[in-house]
């Protein structure tokens, strides 16, 4: 019988094996991400905004890209130079990988082609975009009713049928969620303030739940990243002792 430290032995040389194949190996996506590589090193932002799958996100509150006439003034601000180096020396074979119906990623997701070659995501900051965020956090934070302004990084804003609903980040890690009916305003004083809220992963396609818990009431912000077509951006749900008592989709989403 084999000991465990042979085992290991022979599945680290199986696996250097099979690696050293697939990264070999020519993909059915090699000329998409060629192309898309050869657009970035020459700076060709008019081409780029032609594969973009708008809206383009970016981290809120910088305003997402809606067209191409947009992300063509807005290019720099995403595509710096370290990211460009980044996408231009990057090696086909062994920095991108093919995650099913997901798409392209480069290394750990920095950037998402989908199958069809359209730019879908960009997990990138630049300094401009990290300073222009906390600018405009900070101007939004002027905008806020007097409880409120305290938090460490805004997620969204949602409005649904009847509630305008904000998430924030607190600067102990956990989540607070204000609510206010639809023809209020944000420099009003909430309808309804929970703290202590925490977020949960559904799978690994990105979709997500805030949860707050008020006694026997759940409040949950459903985030819906991975959808389809007439997917909304997420939904309102609330249970009392677990029993769904209200569920709204959004109308309207200012994301992260």
């Amino acid at each position: 019988m084999l000991d465990m430290k042979h085992i290991r032995k022979i599945v680290t040389i199986f696996f250097l094996f099979a690696s050293s194949s697939i990264f070999g190996q020519q993909t059915k996506y090699d000329d998409i991400i060629s192309k898309f590589i050869s657009y970035i090193k020459e700076n060709d932002s008019e081409s780029i905004s032609k594969i973009v799958s708008f809206p383009f996100g970016r981290n809120y509150p910088i305003p997402d890209i809606k067209n191409e006439n947009e992300f063509k003034v807005r290019y720099h601000e995403i595509f710096d130079d370290s990211l460009q180096k980044i996408i231009v020396e990057s090696d086909i074979r062994k920095d991108w990988s093919e995650m099913g119906w997901r798409g392209i990623m480069l290394l750990n997701g920095i950037v998402w082609l989908d199958i069809n070659g359209k730019l879908t995501c960009v997990n990138y900051e630049s300094k401009y975009e990290q300073d222009n965020r906390i600018r405009l956090k900070n101007q939004e934070k002027d905008l806020l009713y007097a409880s409120i302004k305290d938090f460490k990084e805004p997620i969204f804003v949602w409005e649904t049928k009847k509630f305008r609903i904000r998430v924030d980040k607190l600067e102990n890690d956990t989540y607070r969620y204000a609510s206010w009916e639809i023809n209020k305003d944000q420099n009003e004083k909430p309808d309804l303030i929970l703290t202590n809220g925490e977020i949960v992963w559904n799978g690994n396609g990105g979709n997500h739940d805030y949860l707050f818990k008020s006694g026997v009431y759940e409040y949950k912000c459903d985030v819906i990243v991975l959808g389809t077509d007439v997917s909304p951006p997420g939904y309102l749900i609330v249970t009392k002792n677990d029993k769904e008592i209200l569920k709204e989709k959004v109308i309207k989403n200012i994301r992260n």
